[in-house]
């Protein structure tokens, strides 16, 4: 939205939202795991798999879900490496295991001549915005934004649901509905 308008986004602006988005998503998703953990206490069936299924299945999601901007945050900290590309390379087999999410588009080249030990080298930039898009995606960006992000929501969402009891309440109310509308005459379902 902000190249739309003429604004651009600076590397220290980025950085720092990937920080604060790792520690925001990471208290706030971790305060809920030990919410759903909490409410575990009014859960009364015979096996413990019905008690504490919701709970388990959200702490379980927790590192899926915080994968992805730890991904970030580790890239904007050079701790997991960048793809780095010599002069006239797409995307080489070595940025396979880079933190690179997007592959290169680009040819890494330098108007001139490519030459890496030039003081006057220009660093390469490897996808634009308009490129960052499911085709492009690395295979770290299809384990990390696809397969964890999701994976990670849809365990999360489960968890949660399943611990407050979605499908009873969904029931009482389907049975209120059909006795408002009157097409059940008891007030038990």
């Amino acid at each position: 939205m902000l190249p739309i308008v003429g604004a651009s986004v600076t590397e220290a602006a980025r950085h720092t939202a990937h920080l604060a988005s790792l520690i925001v998503d990471g208290i706030v998703i971790l305060a809920l795991c030990f919410y759903v953990l909490y409410k575990s206490r009014d859960r009364y069936y015979n096996d413990a798999w019905s008690i504490y299924g919701p709970t388990i299945l959200c702490f379980i999601s927790y590192p899926f879900i915080l994968a992805d901007p730890l991904r970030h945050v580790l890239s904007d900290n050079n701790i997991w490496q960048s793809c780095n590309r010599r002069c006239g390379e797409v995307w080489p087999p070595s940025c396979d295991w880079s933190s690179s999410e997007y592959h290169c588009a680009l040819v890494c080249d330098v108007p001139g001549g490519c030459d890496a030990n030039d003081p006057n080298f220009l660093s390469c930039t490897c996808v634009h915005d308009f490129q960052e898009t499911m085709p492009h995606l690395s295979m770290i960006g299809w384990i990390f934004t696809i397969f964890c992000t999701y994976c990670g929501y849809l365990l999360f969402m489960t968890g949660a649901l399943w611990s407050a009891n979605i499908i009873d309440k969904c029931r009482e109310i389907r049975h209120k509905w059909r006795v408002l509308r009157g097409d059940s005459q008891d007030d038990n379902f």
